[in-house]
C-alpha cells in the first residue's frame, strides 16, 4: 500500500509537472515564435558565437587546440563556451540544418526550459504548484526573457539560463532533502553551468550561496553553513581543473581582463521597470521587468519576512542584485580591486532577478488573496 501510495504521490507530481511546463511552452511559443523563423537582431554576441560553430563544424569531429582565423591565432580554448559549440555542431548535423536555423531552436527552447525549471524550484520552495505554475508564467512574459535574445544577443548566456534553473533545483532538492548521495549531482549541474558560461556560473555563484542560509536550520552556526559552502565550491573547482587551469593559462589576458567604461553602465529602477529607456551601451543589454511583477514581489518580499518563508533568502540575493546594478560606484571599486570578478558590475547580474521576481510576484499573489 505505501509503494502504491508513493507511485501515486510521484504520478500526480508529474501530473502537475507537465501542465505547468505544456503552460508555459505555449505562452512562449505565442511570444517567441519569430524566433525560429523570421528577423531576429543578433546583437553582438551571436557572429562572435557562430565563428566558433562554424570552425568547428569544418573540423568536427576533431576539436582543435588552435584558431587561426581570429586576431593571427589564438587558442581554441579561449572559446569560454564549450558545450554551447559542440552541442551546436551536434544537433546541426544530426539533423542536417544550417547552422543558424540551429541557433535559433536553441534560442526558442532557452526560455520555456528555464520557465518549465522555476516551476519546480518554486515547488520546492514553497510546496506549491499553483505558485510554480504563475512564476513560470511570469518569467515567459518577462521582457527580460526575450530582449537578452533579440537585442543583446548573448547567444552561449541564453543557452546557460535554463541549465542555471535545473542547477538550483538540485542545489535546493539536496538542501531541502539533506541528502547526502544528491551532493555529487548537486555539484555536476555547478560544473555544467561553468562550462556553458563562465560568467553565468559566476552570477549563480550568489545564488546558491543565499540557498545555502535559505535551509539554515535555527540550532545551525553560521560558520557551519559557510563551511558547507566553501566545500561545494572547493569540490566543484577540483572537479573543473581540467578546463579552468588551461582555460585561464592560455588567455591572451591572462593578465587581467581590460573592462571598457562601456562595459559598467549600471541601470535605474525606473529602467529596470520599464518607466523609462534603458541606456544602450555598447557592451548593454536592455534588461527591465513588467512593473506589476516587480509589485507583487515587493508584495511577495514582504510576506517572505512576516511569514518566515525560505523565500527570504532569495529577498536578500535580490536586494544583493539589485544594488550590484544600480551602483555605479561598487562597480569601479570591484574592477579596481578584483578585476577577475569585473562581471559583477554588468547588468548580466539580472540573471538572478529573473529567477528571484517572479518567484516572489508569485508569492505575493498568494498573499494577497490569503
Amino acid at each position: 500500500m505505501k509503494l502504491a501510495g508513493r507511485l501515486l504521490k510521484l504520478l500526480a507530481e508529474l501530473a502537475f509537472f507537465l501542465v505547468g511546463a505544456g503552460l508555459v511552452f505555449f505562452i512562449s511559443y505565442y511570444f517567441g515564435w519569430t524566433l525560429l523563423k523570421g528577423a531576429v537582431n543578433w546583437g553582438n554576441d551571436v557572429p562572435f558565437a557562430a565563428s566558433f560553430i562554424t570552425y568547428l563544424d569544418r573540423v568536427w569531429p576533431t576539436v582543435p587546440n588552435w584558431m587561426y582565423s581570429w586576431a593571427g591565432g589564438m587558442p581554441f580554448l579561449k572559446n569560454y563556451s564549450w558545450i554551447p559549440t559542440i552541442m551546436t555542431v551536434f544537433v546541426r548535423r544530426q539533423f542536417d540544418w544550417t547552422i543558424v536555423q540551429t541557433m535559433r531552436w536553441f534560442m526558442f527552447w532557452s526560455v520555456p526550459l528555464a520557465a518549465a525549471g522555476l516551476i519546480v524550484l518554486t515547488r520546492q520552495l514553497t510546496n506549491n504548484w499553483l505558485l510554480g505554475w504563475i512564476a513560470g508564467v511570469l518569467m515567459v512574459i518577462s521582457p527580460d526573457s526575450w530582449l537578452w535574445i533579440n537585442f543583446g544577443g548573448f547567444y552561449n548566456f541564453v543557452l546557460a539560463v535554463p541549465i542555471c534553473v535545473w542547477m538550483m533545483v538540485a542545489v535546493v532538492g539536496v538542501l531541502k532533502h539533506r541528502s547526502k548521495v544528491g551532493w555529487l549531482g548537486a555539484v555536476l549541474m555547478y560544473q555544467l553551468v561553468w562550462l556553458f558560461h563562465p560568467m553565468a556560473a559566476t552570477i549563480m555563484t550568489i545564488l546558491v550561496f543565499f540557498a545555502f542560509f535559505g535551509f539554515r536550520r535555527k540550532d545551525e552556526p553560521f560558520f557551519g553553513i559557510l563551511m558547507q559552502f566553501g566545500l561545494f565550491l572547493i569540490l566543484a573547482v577540483f572537479l573543473l581543473g581540467w578546463w579552468m587551469l588551461p582555460f585561464y593559462a592560455l588567455r591572451a589576458d591572462n593578465q587581467g581582463i581590460g573592462v571598457g567604461a562601456e562595459q559598467m553602465v549600471g541601470l535605474t529602477l525606473k529602467e529596470m521597470i520599464g518607466l523609462e529607456p534603458a541606456h544602450d551601451g555598447v557592451f548593454v543589454t536592455s534588461t527591465f521587468f513588467l512593473a506589476s511583477v516587480v509589485v507583487l514581489a515587493v508584495v511577495g518580499a514582504i510576506s517572505a519576512f512576516v511569514r518566515r518563508s525560505r523565500l527570504r533568502a532569495y529577498v536578500l540575493a535580490s536586494l544583493v542584485t539589485l544594488f550590484i546594478i544600480t551602483a555605479p560606484l561598487w562597480a569601479m571599486w570591484i574592477v579596481e580591486k578584483f578585476t577577475r570578478f569585473w562581471i559583477l558590475t554588468n547588468v548580466r547580474t539580472a540573471l538572478i532577478l529573473r529567477f528571484t521576481l517572479p518567484m516572489l510576484a508569485a508569492y505575493g499573489a498568494a498573499s494577497l488573496i490569503r
